[in-house]
């Protein structure tokens, strides 16, 4: 007697084409060291034995969110709940219909980075002390809180760049999850002469959302490979 095996199921997942260690790297450098990062090496996780197929696809994420949306692209990798990106795909849901956090792929706390003689201030509420503004990259969830404060400066630089530009002083700071601002910072040598604000400007989950086309064809692979994730955690 012979088996039919199940078909595979590819997913076309988007990805920030820019480098943020140790989360996930550049092609170069995946090439270069043959590290996934962190993100991506929990998703090749999570997919095993589901005969689920990933196909990465880097490009600039505001242009991986426009094609998320239409429905160019199957997922996203990864990306923070918002009421304006609810209706960009499905998130990980409970029983009860709500943000299921415990099928993210991880937490991320998100802080401000200065220069280590800089004045600027962070109590929660406002942003003190500002010259210049501060960076983060275009799309984020973060990077509008920023906007809606009125301190976001709009400096067209490279993630893995800005941390030299903040240590020369001609930008105020930028704002970049905890680990990959230490991973950048030390990377460069430059713990002297940067600081981090004690309170964190917001600590949140990234998740792995999929577009409304897949998740309708593929609702039981989908929500096992949620449950993949949570079991990674």
């Amino acid at each position: 007697m012979t088996f039919a095996r199940a078909s595979v199921v590819e997913i076309n997942v988007c990805q920030d084409q820019k480098t943020f260690p140790p989360f996930h790297f550049s092609e170069a450098q995946v090439k270069k060291t043959g590290k996934l990062g962190i993100v991506k090496t929990k998703l090749n996780e999570a997919a095993k034995g589901l005969n689920l197929k990933i196909n990465y696809i880097k490009l600039p994420w505001k242009r991986c969110a426009e094609m998320f949306k239409s429905g160019s692209v199957d997922a996203l990798l990864a990306a923070i709940w918002s009421k304006e990106r609810q209706g960009w795909g499905v998130f990980p849901r409970d029983e009860n219909g709500k943000l299921d956090s415990s099928k993210k792929i991880l937490t991320a706390r998100y802080s401000i980075f200065t220069h280590r003689d800089s004045k600027v201030s962070w109590d929660g509420k406002k942003v003190l002390n500002l010259t210049s503004g501060l960076f983060s990259p275009k799309g984020y969830v973060v990077t509008k809180i920023l906007s809606d404060l009125g301190v976001l400066q709009r400096f067209t630089s490279d993630p893995t760049l800005i941390v030299k530009v903040v240590a020369r002083k001609r930008l105020d700071g930028f704002v970049s999850t905890d680990r990959v601002a230490y991973h950048l910072i030390k990377n460069q040598k430059l713990e002297s002469q940067i600081k981090k604000l004690k309170i964190p400007i917001l600590i949140d989950d990234w998740h792995i959302p999929v577009s409304h086309r897949f998740y309708k064809n593929n609702p039981k692979l989908v929500q096992s490979f949620w449950d993949n994730l949570e079991s990674i955690n």
